[in-house]
């Protein structure tokens, strides 16, 4: 008999349980000294400290089977995205423009960025349960409709029910519940993301921004993938990463940013100027979910100082974005 074994799909049941967002290499090229400054919007605090002790979480993207075992795909799946990349981005910052393979390697990484911080999972979370939720009123718009669920359920299950149409009906449309959504179906949905993501982020045109003076800096956040509405796109109109007009930043060091535009394909390069450095700045802050992410507390302090970030609340990704955001001086490509 032939030996199958190779072709069987094992279960990844090991891996590191401390899981980061973004990953640590990528964090090390905020680092100063071996540390990196960072700002707590909740606590309104400022302090340093290692890479390897930033933005991580205990499981963060550990799930559980059926069998109730703890497994590692996803984050052996980000990890492998990280192992492409990093090289690629050192090279990038280096002062080399990104070949094919490159773009590719980066467009990955950078989808993989967008969706696997806490914030996105938060939202992605509040997606499914407004979707359920919506699905639910509209199967049962009326009483007749509840009633026809309800006697559809107990077809199906041979479940006795004592509810009637009208109390679930009253339920369904009072909404005084709360849907959970399993963590495997919203880790599912974040890996389902990156290829659509990032096949998007290799088609477009991109622009290298390099800082040549060790007076500037880029920072980062626990969301370093950043929109701007460019003009045309009213104020209170939503974006999202498909958005025509919208231009997507990352920060790939304090000293390179790259930013996609529309498809095209195209890569070059810019020196960057102090206002948009500060542009630049200032959206990451103002799309951060909790965590800013510098060289220095002195570069952090004044963003936060300059965007008034400490006044103001998280908001939920890819909703409208404020005046300053859309300030973003990038030009036409």
């Amino acid at each position: 008999m032939a030996d199958n074994s190779s072709s069987v799909v094992r279960p990844l049941l090991t891996g590191p349980k401390r899981q980061h967002f973004p990953p640590e290499f990528y964090l090390d090229g905020f680092a100063r000294g071996g540390l990196v400054a960072v700002y707590d919007r909740n606590q309104n605090t400022y302090r340093s400290q290692p890479p390897n002790n930033t933005a991580v979480v205990g499981h963060l993207y550990t799930f559980e089977d059926d069998a109730g075992r703890k497994r590692f795909e996803v984050e052996e799946l980000f990890s492998k995205i990280e192992g492409y990349a990093a090289p690629v981005i050192e090279s990038v910052a280096g002062g080399r423009l990104p070949s094919a393979d490159d773009r590719e390697a980066i467009a990955y990484f950078a989808a993989a960025a967008l969706v696997r911080t806490p914030g996105m999972a938060a939202s992605t979370e509040k997606l499914f349960a407004h979707l359920i939720g919506k699905g639910a009123r509209d199967r049962m718009s009326t009483e007749a409709q509840a009633a026809q669920e309800l006697a559809t359920y107990a077809a199906e299950t041979g479940a006795e029910l004592t509810i009637s149409p009208k109390e679930i009906f009253d339920f369904v449309h009072q909404g005084e519940y709360t849907i959970k959504i399993h963590k495997n179906i919203i880790l599912a949905a974040m890996s389902a993301n990156i290829k659509r993501i990032g096949d998007l982020f290799v088609q477009a045109n991109w622009e290298i921004i390099r800082i040549s003076s060790d007076r500037a800096a880029f920072i980062t956040s626990d969301f370093p993938v950043s929109l701007f509405a460019r003009e045309g796109i009213p104020e209170s109109s939503p974006i999202g990463i498909a958005t025509p007009g919208v231009v997507k930043t990352l920060a790939l060091t304090s000293s390179v940013c790259l930013a996609m535009f529309e498809p095209g394909g195209k890569v070059r390069e810019r020196a960057a100027v102090r206002e948009r450095i500060r542009s630049i700045n200032a959206g990451q802050a103002l799309q951060s979910q909790r965590f800013l992410v510098a060289r220095d507390a002195q570069l952090l302090r004044s963003v936060v100082k300059r965007t008034d970030l400490q006044s103001m609340a998280s908001v939920e990704k890819f909703l409208p974005v404020t005046s300053e955001m859309s300030e973003h001086p990038s030009g036409n490509y």
